[in-house]
């Protein structure tokens, strides 16, 4: 690999690490740019791309003092004058205390590259924190259409600025979106845990706006209504976080008690990946339970509902049996 292959896949992998959603998935991806940052410290050691690429691993992993000082070195190089990238990260590292200071970052991100969502998304947090709503919501609008209407983060910022307007109508459209997105992901990732916590993220939002129409308006019978149906949801949605929470203390007593495990928490263990809907795991699991107990019913019954048509007997050798 080049320096130049390997600084072009080391910028790629980081614009990946906004969409990571697990810290193994992150700390894989970190490695692999560790692994691209090597290559090009090992023929350029001056090269200017290494202080974007190790301020961005150093941000991801929670150094964000080391990141500032390496993006503010970048930035007044030839490379980092035009990378809007590091414009928005060095926004991104001083939003929360300094939105004054984060401000200045974004515009110049901004004038590198005016339809960037993150960018825009940024300026209206600058703007909602020091309290210019205007702003906020034209920053805010743009960058949830800039990314499609597909943004839940984006929307949900939408709805919060629009809630500090007490503009519960409005906001409540955006949170609305924000939640169908959220539940579709969870939908379409069951077996995952994350996506669920952002469901509830988007509950406790939408009853909040509830509860702002309430206030202006305490006599429309439906905001009542509507607020005790998403509350009795998020209730739903929280059994399932539920389970994955039991999974994960099962998951410690398996690998505990490795080949050893007993019957009981074998079952329990296939029980609750299947209702997580880990459905493979589960059936290994009962397959794995039958090798030693062939007339199990537990097991039996659940890979009868997990595989139906296909699930048989399995002999002491692992064999199924007609």
């Amino acid at each position: 690999m080049t320096v130049d292959e390997a600084v072009r896949a080391a910028r790629t992998a980081i614009d990946e690490l906004d969409s990571i959603l697990t810290p193994e998935a992150g700390a894989a991806l970190i490695n692999r740019i560790d692994a691209y940052r090597e290559v090009i410290e090992a023929s350029q050691p001056e090269n200017p791309w290494l202080l974007y690429i190790s301020a961005s691993t150093l941000s991801w992993t929670g150094r964000q003092g080391d990141a500032v000082d390496l993006l503010q070195r970048f930035v007044e190089t030839r490379e980092g004058r035009n990378e809007w990238r590091a414009y928005r990260l060095l926004g991104d590292l001083f939003v929360t205390e300094f939105p004054r200071l984060a401000l200045g970052y974004y515009r110049n991100a901004h004038a590198l590259k005016r339809d960037e969502p993150a960018v825009l998304f940024g300026l209206s947090r600058c703007a909602a924190k020091i309290g210019e709503y205007q702003d906020a919501t034209r920053y805010a609008e743009q960058a949830v259409e800039a990314s499609g209407r597909t943004n839940v983060v984006h929307l949900t910022h939408l709805a919060r600025v629009l809630m500090a307007q007490r503009r519960w109508a409005e906001a409540r459209t955006e949170a609305a979106t924000a939640l169908r997105l959220a539940e579709k992901a969870a939908h379409d990732q069951a077996d995952q845990r994350n996506p669920l916590f952002t469901v509830d993220q988007q509950y406790q939002l939408i009853i909040e706006v509830i509860g702002g129409l309430i206030s202006d308006a305490p006599d429309v019978i439906q905001h009542y209504l509507d607020a005790a149906a998403y509350i009795q949801a998020r209730g739903q949605n929280a059994a399932k976080l539920n389970l994955h929470e039991a999974l994960q203390v099962l998951e410690q007593a398996v690998n505990r008690t490795s080949d050893n495990a007993v019957p009981k928490l074998i079952e329990e263990y296939g029980r609750v990946l299947a209702e997580v809907g880990r459905t493979d795991d589960a059936v290994a699991q009962f397959e794995k339970l039958l090798l030693t107990d062939p007339a199990n019913p537990i097991a039996t019954e659940w890979l009868r509902k997990l595989r139906p048509g296909k699930a048989k007997p399995v002999d002491a050798a692992g064999e199924s049996r007609d």
